[in-house]
């Protein structure tokens, strides 16, 4: 991910104000993921996967639009998983404590 960043350093640009306009959706989306039961947190504040649930294939779906949401979100997470410690995957984007 931090190669990515280095050679895509324009995605920087404007990415504090893009992601203070998804913090509202973001919340919603822990609250419900906490009350159905798919995710919780620690004792150390860190958030859980509580249960699995079969991924979503793209391939069900008949919307473009669907389709692609699901195949990016799949890279994204991908790079999420091997981009190294939360400490490492911050400081690549910027983000200070």
């Amino acid at each position: 991910m931090q190669i990515w960043i280095q050679r895509n350093p324009d995605v920087l640009i404007g990415f504090a104000e893009r992601t203070k306009n998804l913090v509202k959706i973001t919340n919603e989306a822990l609250e419900f993921l906490m009350q159905s039961g798919i995710a919780g947190l620690t004792n150390n504040a860190e958030l859980e996967l509580t249960r699995l649930l079969p991924s979503t294939s793209a391939s069900k779906f008949v919307n473009t639009e669907i389709k692609e949401c699901i195949n990016k979100s799949s890279h994204v997470a991908k790079w999420f998983a091997k981009g190294g410690t939360v400490e490492t995957i911050y400081s690549s984007w910027g983000v200070r404590p």
